[in-house]
């Protein structure tokens, strides 16, 4: 790997806590794919493509990192999630999905949207690269 690639590194989310991401690279005849995964069980998850090198894709996960941590979307009341504003992005997980790095299962998130009945809803699934 290449001197001074970070293994590690810390950010802060939208209510100043730091949170570690760890990187992993893998190269092959195309370029660099570089993940950034939050070292706890169940958190943010990134990844950037690089035909040239793993810094260029390291400064695109830095930005998205940055731009997915300022952002709040759930907020806790008396013991349960809701959503803090009519917009959610997260990852979708085995049985939930990730918002603000913390896992929310489909039952919940069900109860979740109910609460907007009548409203219209807009689903996009993507890629971890087109975040």
């Amino acid at each position: 790997m290449n001197t001074g690639f970070p293994q590690k590194e810390y950010f802060l989310d939208f209510e100043g806590e730091k949170r570690e991401f760890e990187y992993f690279v893998h190269q092959n005849d195309m370029g660099f794919m570089v993940w950034a995964k939050e070292t706890k069980d169940i958190g943010y998850e990134f990844h950037a493509f690089s035909e040239v090198n793993p810094f260029n894709a390291l400064g695109e996960i830095r930005q998205k990192i940055r731009k997915r941590l300022s952002t709040r979307y759930l907020q806790k009341e008396q013991g349960k999630y809701h959503l803090y504003h009519e917009e959610a992005k997260g990852q979708i997980s085995h049985g939930g999905v990730i918002l603000d790095g913390v896992f929310i299962p489909f039952e919940q998130l069900n109860e979740m949207i109910q609460t907007y009945e009548g409203f219209y809803i807009e689903i996009k699934i993507k890629g971890l690269e087109d975040e």
